[in-house]
Order: structure tokens, then sequence, then C-alpha cells
């Protein structure tokens, strides 16, 4: 289950304990919740301080800022600490390669090499694959057992979702990317996976929310994509053209191509794809609504993709 920082921060968890809580990362979100990173990181860190039994688990990458705190906090509690590259492990990730829209991983578990096949878009899907693997160690299932199900998971719905291939073999990708760290994730493991291949961008940002992420994100868009068509994503009750405004401060190389209705951006973006390209609609993912005032109003944008 997802432990989110809002529920922790609510006490909402209180009273279960976990064998074992995985910590994946940090970034700039829910900062009109939490005020600060500072409080956001604590709420996150209490499921390792509080929720989790004597002797559990804690998994994490200790290549992440946050890792020293992690550490501290797994010898305090007497809690097992096990991550991503620690060689003491009796679980070692070898290596890591791309084949067309698949991923070729390569372990090892105490004395034997496993390669996987993971059909996933996005570099990002195979750290969490893999401490979803570990996890599945500490809870008793057998490796066999979790290696043959990896090549049938399939993408979680808006989460690096490719949800359409146009007839001129370009693609069409739906992310929740939503916060400046995510997008440029998801960006960048584009590029990584498909060289070469130009990317088109469909973004926006939020109203009544976290206000210093926009002008961050549309310089993460005029950085790491080729094509930008700026529209709305939940303007809620801030005035919508504000919030384009503010996101086109960060975009100072690149032509904007400006289209407020969602629904007429990604069917230009679509329009225009050109041979191999890739178009990744970003920050709504598998929302379904449009929040704009105080009305929702249902966006069928998976819907506009098959239409094409």
């Amino acid at each position: 289950m997802e432990a989110s920082s809002h529920g922790l921060s609510q006490n909402i968890l209180d009273g279960l304990l976990f064998n074992t809580g995985i910590f994946t990362n940090l970034s700039q979100d829910h900062l009109d919740y939490h005020k600060n990173t500072k409080n956001y990181l604590k709420a996150k860190l209490y499921l390792f301080e509080k929720l989790i039994k004597k002797r559990g688990n804690i998994i994490t990458d200790e290549q992440i800022p946050e890792f020293k705190k992690i550490k501290d906090i797994a010898t305090n509690k007497n809690l097992n600490l096990f991550s991503l590259l620690d060689k003491k492990n009796d679980f070692q990730f070898l290596s890591h390669q791309y084949e067309g829209e698949s991923q070729l991983l390569k372990i090892k578990y105490k004395n034997s090499i496993h390669k996987i096949k993971l059909n996933l878009i996005g570099k990002v899907q195979f750290k969490n694959v893999l401490m979803a693997v570990i996890a599945s160690i500490k809870s008793s299932i057998n490796i066999k057992d979790i290696l043959s199900v990896i090549p049938k998971i399939k993408s979680v719905e808006g989460r690096f979702e490719k949800v359409g291939k146009i007839k001129n073999n370009s693609k069409v990708i739906l992310d929740y990317a939503h916060t400046p760290d995510a997008l440029k994730t998801c960006l960048k493991n584009l590029k990584e996976q498909f060289p070469g291949q130009k990317i088109t961008l469909v973004f926006g940002c939020g109203g009544n929310r976290d206000q210093n992420k926009r002008a961050k994100m549309g310089k993460i868009a005029d950085l790491f994509s080729d094509k930008i068509y700026l529209t709305d994503d939940n303007p809620r009750l801030e005035q919508a053209s504000k919030i384009r405004k503010e996101i086109k401060k960060g975009i100072k190389k690149q032509k904007v191509l400006e289209f407020p209705n969602r629904a007429k951006a990604i069917s230009e973006a679509i329009k225009h794809l050109k041979i191999g390209e890739i178009l990744i609609v970003a920050g709504k993912g598998h929302e379904k609504v449009q929040e704009i005032g105080e009305k929702n109003f249902f966006s069928q944008i998976k819907k506009l993709f098959l239409m094409q």
C-alpha cells in the first residue's frame, strides 16, 4: 500500500505496523499542504520512525540525499536496512539496457544470476521494480515466483502509459508528472530510452497550489523537450492565463504553442507529430476531470488519442 505524506501527517495509519517500508525519493510536491520541504520529509519519515515493526525492514536507494537520515533511523530503531547497490545483500543489481519499449535487467540473488525483461517505458520504473523485488524476498516469496511475474507487469494508469501509436510510428505517452523533478525525470528517461527521437510535450500547472514550481517546470520543458504545447491543468480558482504566464517565465529558447483548452492542445500536438516522434502529455495522468473554478469537467483524454 502507499503511505501518503498527508495520511501520515494526519496520523491516519497509526495503529498499523508494517513488516517493510520503502522510501523511493523526495521531490518538490504537496508544499501547499506541508508548507516546506522539511515538513514534507518529516511526514514521510514518520512511517519509518513509528510504523515499522521491531526488526522490520527499510528498503531505499543509497544514492538519494535522504539516505543518511534513513540509515540513522534504521540504526536507532534496530531495523534492517536494504539498498539497491549494497553488495552485502543477497540481492544485487548487475546491469540494465534498453530493447525498444522494454528494458533488460540482470540481477544476482545469492549465487544465481537472473535476466529479467521489463515491458515498461522509463528507467525510473526498474528502480521501483527492484525495490519491490527486495520487499517480496523479505516477505518470503520465492525468487522464481517473483521473476516469473515481472515480464507480465503493465504500466500503471497514467504513469509512463503508452496510450497510442499513430500510423507514422510516433508514440503517445501519458504521465502524471506534475512537479519539477517528476517532469525532468520523465523527459530525461524518454531521451535516454529513445535517443534521437524528438519529444513534444503538452503540460500546464495547477491553480491554488505551489506557485514556485511554475517557472521551474517551464525551464525544464525548455531544456529537455523539442516542442512545447502549453495548456491548462486544473486552474481551479486561479486565473488560468496568469498560471501560463508564470510558466512561460522559465521558457527562454523555444516558441511556445499555447492552447488554454486542454483537449485542443492534445489534438493539435497529435496532429503535428512527425515520423518516429514522441508526444508526452504530462500532469494529469490517471485523472479524469479538469478542475476549473468550482466545477469539475469530464476529460476524455484517452479518447482523443484513440480517435487520431
